[in-house]
């Protein structure tokens, strides 16, 4: 099944898409979205959702850690 993903297009330089439940960015579309709305996995933590959160390394970290302490 892993090649059911596509991978998601290039940011602007210096962002890139994160996920907006673990900070990674190992993020695909995701096939079966309804009416042409734009679906995500993150293949670190699963999320399948519309929203992406485009930032640097710093907002990545932050969302990293935040995910972390959450899980414990």
């Amino acid at each position: 099944m892993e090649d059911d993903f596509e991978p998601a297009p290039p940011t602007p330089r210096g962002t890139r898409r994160l996920c907006p439940v673990c900070g990674g960015d190992d993020l695909h579309y995701f096939l079966g979205g309804y009416e042409g709305t734009t679906r995500y996995q993150c293949k670190g933590c699963d999320y399948v959702g519309p929203y992406v959160i485009e930032g640097d390394e710093e907002t990545a970290r932050v969302l990293r850690e935040q995910y972390a302490q959450r899980r414990g």
